[in-house]
């Protein structure tokens, strides 16, 4: 549990344990993961705990072995997610060829693959794994059952540059509702100016 408490292994390379637990500490990452998915995992599966761990050597030893980044991990992540949310570009890359779902979605809060990338994005500058995950053709008019759409979120998020280039790439799911909340948010004047004019672009929509 010691080791599984302590964070993996920052910019280098981790390793990790048969039990899901990094061997390399780094205070500054553990604090990064917390941030990105609310808690720090443990009992990973292997391919869940060499992403957190940010052992290549290790998600390329699980894939070989025929795990999916796309299994649930007891906390209701997939390693993809995992990937996604801290995030660790080069790892998401290798799962998004190996079969990982772009649009996969955490199983309790239902938070969809692009959230994680997109909060990485707001509070760490880090734009890597919502780009790959464009670039991977996630779906953005996808809501996971009981959940939001990546536009939802990102009104939640203050994030409305990242609304406007939804839109932009064709984003229609329910603009309706999205009308509405942008109606019921207000942010800092240079934020405000992209609201304004994300609400245009919506209620046009709804015409």
């Amino acid at each position: 549990m010691a080791l599984a408490l302590a964070a993996c292994g920052g910019g280098t390379a981790g390793s990790t344990t048969k039990n899901g637990e990094c061997r390399v500490a780094d205070v500054q990452d553990r604090d990064r993961i917390v941030d990105a998915l609310g808690y720090f995992p443990d009992r990973l599966s292997p391919l869940g705990a060499a992403v957190l761990c940010n052992d290549a050597a290790g998600v390329e030893t699980a894939l070989k072995a025929g795990a999916s980044p796309n299994a649930r991990e007891p906390g209701g992540e997939t390693p993809l997610l995992i990937a996604a949310a801290i995030p660790r570009a080069d790892l998401l890359k290798r799962l998004l060829a190996a079969g990982g779902d772009p649009n996969s979605w955490e199983k309790d809060a239902r938070t969809l693959a692009l959230h994680y990338a997109l909060s990485a994005g707001v509070q760490h500058d880090d734009w890597s794994a919502w780009d790959l995950l464009l670039a991977s053709h996630a779906d953005i008019n996808f809501r996971p059952p009981g959940g939001a759409t990546i536009a939802e979120d990102a009104v939640s998020l203050g994030a409305v540059d990242k609304l406007l280039q939804l839109l932009d790439r064709g984003y229609r799911a329910d603009p309706a509702r999205l009308v509405r909340e942008l109606e019921a948010v207000h942010y800092d004047a240079k934020t405000e100016a992209l609201r304004l004019k994300a609400l245009e672009r919506a209620r046009a929509l709804v015409r």
